[in-house]
């Protein structure tokens, strides 16, 4: 069994426009994070793992730590690892800027 989850860091000047979606090998792309945290500023180190405590959509930038995304991660449990997986993320509104900085899959697997 996998448990996955994916570490994440953007630079953006309003949090609420920023819009996250996770597509793993041969999957559907999935909503993991979107219009979360107002006018606050940037994710650093956010870790979006479906074991986590707050959900993403109760969290408040820079979005430090661990968050639920807002789509749960345990369809993922069986999914292969191999393959390619993609992050996809937007800004909804004009005015603010920003960009991902680095972002990586991380896979706990059991033997």
């Amino acid at each position: 069994m996998n448990r996955l989850a994916i570490l994440y860091n953007i630079t953006h000047t309003w949090d609420s426009d920023v819009d996250i979606f996770l597509t793993p090998p041969g999957g559907s792309s999935m909503d993991v994070c979107t219009d979360n945290g107002g006018s606050s500023d940037n994710f650093t180190n956010t870790v979006l793992d479906s074991t986590c405590a707050t959900a993403v959509t109760a969290g408040t930038a820079p979005f430090a730590g661990c968050y639920q995304p807002e789509t749960t991660f345990t369809t993922l449990a069986n999914t292969t690892l191999n393959g390619v997986w993609s992050l996809k993320v937007a800004a909804d509104a004009n005015g603010d800027t920003g960009s991902l900085q680095n972002w990586a899959v991380i896979a706990c697997t059991t033997p």
